[in-house]
């Protein structure tokens, strides 16, 4: 018997940004990124978190990057990653140094080698993030 729909699920996560905190709140306490606040004129304080070592943040993009550059497949970890990166827009910063080839390499990589499972979350958070835009 299956529970509540993939994007009931992410609704309910991306709802008063829990899945946000959830991950910043665990990025913080292993010590991976840090609290940085400053005020802007006239507005409200801002607070963002940044990377403690940009090299150990950038590891699995460059990762994926140079395994698709180097001509190998990628596991399925680093196809849902790929695939996140995609889906949230991110791959214009994590993977902008693919060229039209190699996004395609990675695009058929994604096609084929993601079990069913990968293929309905990376869909599901496609969905979530569009809804979100239209907002």
């Amino acid at each position: 018997m299956r529970g509540h729909d993939l994007g009931v699920w992410l609704s309910y996560l991306a709802y008063e940004q829990r899945a946000e905190r959830l991950v910043i709140d665990r990025l913080e306490r292993a010590g991976l990124v840090q609290r940085q606040g400053h005020t802007r004129l006239f507005r409200s304080p801002v607070v963002r978190f940044v990377p403690c070592d940009s090299a150990v943040s950038g590891n699995p993009a460059n990762g994926i990057t140079t395994a698709i550059q180097r001509g190998y497949s990628l596991n399925g970890r680093e196809l849902v990653l790929a695939g996140l990166f995609l889906a949230t827009g991110l791959h214009h910063h994590a993977l902008a140094t693919l060229s039209l080839h190699e996004r395609s390499v990675l695009a058929d990589q994604l096609g084929q080698g993601l079990d069913p499972m990968s293929r309905e979350l990376l869909s599901a958070a496609d969905a979530a993030i569009g809804e979100a835009a239209m907002r």
